[in-house]
């Protein structure tokens, strides 16, 4: 599948969306406020740079928040545009690909600055795209970094000030790589230097954190709206798997529990080691498990532990062993043993490059 986007210049807006009437949201529509003569707004002027191994879901989601909030406004309070390195075609992570018109050899970096994608690039690559931001229009630039960004980011040694917001299931594999750059499990983390969100569902949150910093709390509220979220996430809360939002019907103490897991499956730790830290004994803990829970405790610890083991399978050059030990497994037969149970296929058949 191939999409061609990005021929816009920076000026393009729809002024024929802008004008319907339907796409402003009925609460403005009842208050009048929508017919008010607007304030005075600085033009928020964005650029998306797109990289090899973008998440299209990630642009999708900036793009159309973007949009959301420009035909809201009624009139063209955002300017935005996409870039890539070079002229050509970029690659998806779905096997897609989206052809780009834009350059960063022909524009200046604005202040604010997308990166999606990118873990993939070259050295010479990822140089070439810090000293581009280095180099704004108006000073550097403070990038806003999605998923795999932010680890080409830290892969060329950018100073981060802040925690770098990781997503859950790139959590060990960020350790392996990354050990000297602090990071953490929050939906998005903000520094002075840049911003860096999880991905998923979280590049919502961040674009709605963006337009509020902008233009406050009534515009980001609308578009939360237009997306049915019904409450707007902060950069303060934790990513939660499956597990732990099924959970929240289940005791505090079971919900600590499987929070716990969650957070500590790269780690060596026994049932009786969490049924400690929650301040139960073992016994208890079976019982929690039993009556809030799918598995004995140990199953949905070895569980979580084989997914984490796959994903540095498939995108790390760490052996079985490696892997094995990452994830908090004692021995490499036992890693593939609870492996095959959950992926029906042994690690070493299941691996992929890198």
């Amino acid at each position: 599948m191939n999409c061609e986007i990005g021929r816009q210049p920076l000026e393009f807006w729809r002024s024929g969306r802008l004008n319907d009437e339907r796409a402003v949201p009925n609460a403005l529509k009842k208050s009048g406020r929508h017919k008010r003569k607007a304030p005075s707004i600085h033009a928020l002027n964005v650029q998306i740079v797109v990289l090899p191994g973008l998440n299209q879901f990630d642009l999708a989601a900036i793009a159309d928040a973007l949009e959301t909030a420009r035909n809201i406004a009624r009139r063209a309070i955002i300017k935005w545009q996409l870039v890539g390195l070079e002229h050509g075609s970029i690659e998806c992570s779905a096997g897609t690909s989206i052809s780009i018109f834009n350059s960063i050899d022909d524009v200046s970096a604005e202040h604010t600055v997308f990166l999606l994608g990118g873990h993939l690039l070259e050295a010479s690559s990822r140089r070439k795209l810090v000293d581009w931001l280095q180099n704004g229009s108006t000073g550097p630039s403070r990038p806003i970094a999605i998923g795999g960004a932010s680890e080409m980011l830290a892969a060329e040694g950018y100073q981060f000030d802040a925690p770098v917001a990781v997503h859950w299931a790139a959590a060990g594999r960020w350790k392996h790589l990354f050990p000297q750059v602090d990071h953490c499990d929050g939906l998005f983390s903000v520094g002075q230097r840049a911003i860096t969100a999880s991905g998923g569902r979280s590049s919502i949150d961040l674009a709605i954190h963006i337009l509020k910093t902008h233009f406050g709390p009534e515009i980001s509220r609308a578009v939360a709206d237009q997306f049915n979220c019904e409450r707007i996430r902060t950069a303060e809360e934790s990513q939660r798997t499956g597990a732990e939002a099924a959970a929240e019907s289940g005791s505090k103490q079971f919900q600590a529990a499987i929070r716990i897991m969650s957070r500590s499956a790269k780690k060596l730790m026994t049932a009786r080691q969490i049924a400690s830290e929650i301040n139960v004994s073992y016994r208890q803990l079976q019982r929690l498990f039993k009556r809030h829970g799918k598995d004995r405790p140990m199953k949905h610890l070895s569980t979580l532990k084989a997914e984490h083991g796959r994903f540095l399978l498939w995108h790390t050059s760490l052996t079985i062993a490696e892997v094995s030990a990452a994830v908090g497994f004692s021995t490499p037969s036992l890693f593939g043993r609870h492996y095959k149970l959950r992926f029906g296929v042994a690690p070493g058949a299941d691996r992929r490059s890198p």
